[in-house]
C-alpha cells in the first residue's frame, strides 16, 4: 500500500464519496468518511464535521495521508459558500500534509466541442461553471505554490453508480432496466 492510502480520508458519503470509499475499502483500507451528519458508510470509520468550519476540517484531516473531496455546497449557495469551503480543506490537507484530490465536475468548461482531456481550457458560461472555474483555478495555484499537494478529477454528473436522481440517471436507467420506454436528452440520431 503506497504512503497516500495509508490513512485515507473521504469527505462526502453522495454517489462520488461512496464509490470512492468503496474503491479504497476493496484495496484494504479503512478510510474516514467525513459527512456533517456522520453518515456511515460500509467498511469505514465515520466522522461528523462541518468541512466550511476551518477547526472542523483540521481536526477531521488531522493525521490523513489522501484526502478526497466531495462535498459541495446547494447548487443555489455555490457562490457564496463553495470558495470559503474549498479554502477550509485546502488549509486542513496543508496542515496534515495530506494529498487532496478534488472531485469536480464539467461546469467551468462551458460549451465545448470535440474531445476533453486534460488542456481543454476553462471557459464557463454559467454562473456555476465560473465558481466550477475559480475553484479549479484556486486548487491547483495551490500546489504550484507549494502549499497542498493537489489533484482534480472531473467527470460529468449525468449518471454512475448511485446516481439515479440525477436529470439524466432518474429518468433513463430506471425506465430502461424495467423495459418501458425512457427518457432522452437531445436527439437520439444525433
Amino acid at each position: 500500500m503506497t504512503r497516500e492510502l495509508e490513512k485515507p480520508v473521504v469527505l462526502g458519503a453522495g454517489p462520488v464519496g461512496k464509490a470512492v470509499a468503496a474503491a479504497l475499502v476493496s484495496r484494504g483500507c479503512r478510510p474516514t468518511v467525513v459527512t456533517r451528519s456522520g453518515t456511515e458508510v460500509p467498511g469505514t470509520n465515520s466522522v461528523a464535521a462541518n468541512m466550511s468550519d476551518p477547526e472542523q476540517a483540521r481536526k477531521a484531516i488531522a493525521g490523513a495521508t489522501a484526502v478526497f473531496h466531495s462535498v459541495q455546497p446547494a447548487y443555489n449557495r455555490w457562490p457564496e459558500e463553495f470558495p470559503a469551503l474549498q479554502e477550509s480543506i485546502l488549509a486542513a490537507c496543508e496542515s496534515a500534509g495530506a494529498v487532496l484530490v478534488a472531485a469536480e465536475n464539467l461546469y467551468g468548461h462551458g460549451p465545448v466541442s470535440g474531445a476533453m482531456n486534460e488542456t481543454t481550457p476553462l471557459r464557463p458560461n454559467t454562473r456555476k461553471g465560473r465558481v466550477r472555474a475559480e475553484l479549479s483555478t484556486r486548487l491547483l495555484a495551490a500546489d504550484a505554490e507549494g502549499g497542498a499537494r493537489t489533484a482534480a478529477v472531473r467527470s460529468s454528473d449525468f449518471f454512475g453508480p448511485g446516481v439515479i436522481d440525477s436529470a439524466f440517471g432518474g429518468r433513463f436507467f430506471p425506465a430502461l432496466v424495467s423495459g418501458k420506454k425512457a427518457s432522452l436528452m437531445g436527439d437520439p440520431a444525433a
